[in-house]
């Protein structure tokens, strides 16, 4: 369903006269086509000359809503390749404390056991 709106000034205006803040009237049968009811709590994602209304259920919020274009697909898939990239970075961090750390213990070792040897 699509039905052509105002965004009707709304709330007190400011010193120079300027309204800040609009609301939309929805009628009832445009919230139950939504699967919503009046006194519902909504998310309101604004975005890239978009409004999104949603019901706000945490458990079904769609995260995707908040691309809405190619390059917001393209910096949301750079983001996750960089926070890839860093986890994969201080995993071969902890690789090489670990492997380091084994290496002294192993030159340790064989020094006493070198030593044992010489002094028997």
């Amino acid at each position: 369903m699509v039905r052509k709106k105002k965004l009707s000034p709304s709330g007190a205006k400011d010193e120079d006269g300027e309204y800040h803040n609009v609301h939309v009237n929805l009628h009832e049968d445009e919230l139950t086509v939504a699967g919503m009811e009046i006194g519902d709590e909504v998310f309101v994602r604004v975005r890239d000359e978009k409004i999104i209304i949603q019901k706000a259920n945490p458990e079904s919020v769609e995260h995707d809503l908040w691309i809405s274009s190619d390059r917001d697909r393209m910096l949301y898939g750079f983001i996750h390749i960089l926070m890839l990239a860093s986890i994969f970075k201080r995993f071969v961090g902890c690789l090489r404390w670990w492997s380091s750390d084994c290496m002294m213990r192993f030159d340790h070792y064989c020094l006493h056991f070198h030593q044992r040897q010489l002094t028997s």
